[in-house]
This record gives C-alpha cells, structure tokens and sequence, in this order.
C-alpha cells in the first residue's frame, strides 16, 4: 500500500490478515411581484406625473431604507481541520448476540492536533474475507483539540458489499464537554505502509 492510501476498515485490524488492501471510505429564491394598472387609472396616473415622480423616488427611497433596516444579518460558520496520528490497541471480547455479532473493545492515543486519549467498542458482522460485512462502533476522546481542552465521542458505520465499502466517521452530536461543548465534524482515515494511521478532522467548535 502506498503511503497516504485511505485505511481500510477499522475492524478490519483485527480481522485485517483475511481481507486485501484498503480502499476509500469517506465519507434562494427571489421573489418578483408583477403590478397591473387598470385601464380607467391610466389617463390620471399620467395627469399626476410631474407631481408623482419626485414622491415616488422618495417613497423608493424610503422603501429601500426601510428593507434594509430589517435585512436579516447571515453569519458564515468556518469549518477548521485537525491533523495527526493515532496509535489503536484492539482487544478482541467475547461475542454479543448469542455468537452472531463479534465485539472489539479499543483504546487510542491521539497526537497532533488531536492530543489526548480514548476508548471504545466496534460491533461487526458479516464475512470481511467474502467481501460482505459490516460494523457499528462509539468512541470517547479526551483531551485538547487546538487550544480548547474537553472531550467528545465519535461514532462509526461501515460497510462492504459488492466490491465497494464506505464509511461514516462523524462526532457524535451533542457529545462535546467542557471547552469542546457544540461541536460538530467528520473525520477521514489515511493508513501508510508502516501501519502508521493519519486523520483529518473537519470540525466546527
């Protein structure tokens, strides 16, 4: 695998012998108002012209002072990205479900921008050796991301069917705490030959 190449699925690291290399897994209308004059107006619209012109330029005037007064203030929210690494210890537990679903409990220790630790628990099932497989995990993290310091917890769906996989590696909303609280994003998963796992943080905190 060429270094910067997209990981494979996590849970594959502990089924990752039976599986071949990894693939990607990523994851105002205007209005116009027409006005009609009636027929019967005209000829007094026309009389009134002289008079009306400097009032209509003052009532357009007005109008449009007034539309801006009331103009709604729209406010862009920056998306930030977090890059690192990250060490992963899978513990294989026992199996959930009466035997159907396989369980890994996990730790991580996250470097970069993400500086801190965690925990979590990966739920799979399926065959990954026959390309048909699929899995469920929530993580914690904490620790310090950039200058605020606080936790949150990640959550994961994956899947592999008919030869494509995909991924769907998010914070898990309403988790953050302490300086971290609000936060939203996604991450994304590189792995290098060395099986040094990199991440991408797209977030908003």
């Amino acid at each position: 695998m060429r270094p910067g190449k997209p990981e494979r699925l996590p849970f594959l690291q502990g089924l990752a012998e039976r599986i071949d290399g990894g693939r990607t897994f990523a994851l105002v209308a205007i209005g116009v108002a027409a006005v009609s004059v009636h027929p019967a107006l005209a000829g007094r619209a026309v009389a009134r012209t002289g008079s009306a012109t400097g009032e209509a330029s003052q009532s357009g005037i007005a109008q449009r002072a007034q539309t801006d007064a009331i103009k709604p203030i729209s406010f862009t929210t920056v998306t930030r990205i977090a890059k690192g690494t990250f060490e992963i210890t899978l513990t294989p537990s026992p199996a959930e479900i009466g035997g159907a679903v396989d369980r890994l409990d996990f730790t991580k220790t996250w470097r970069g921008d993400l500086e801190g630790t965690g925990s979590g628990v990966l739920l799979s099932c399926g065959d990954p050796k026959a390309g048909e497989a699929g899995y469920v995990a929530i993580e914690t993290f904490d620790g310090r991301l950039g200058d605020k310091t606080g936790g949150f917890a990640f959550q994961q769906l994956a899947s592999m069917h008919g030869g494509s996989q995909s991924l769907r590696y998010e914070v898990a909303p309403g988790s953050g705490r302490g300086a971290l609280e609000g936060i939203t994003g996604t991450l994304q998963l590189t792995i290098d030959d060395d099986g040094t796992h990199r991440y991408q943080l797209n977030f908003d905190a």
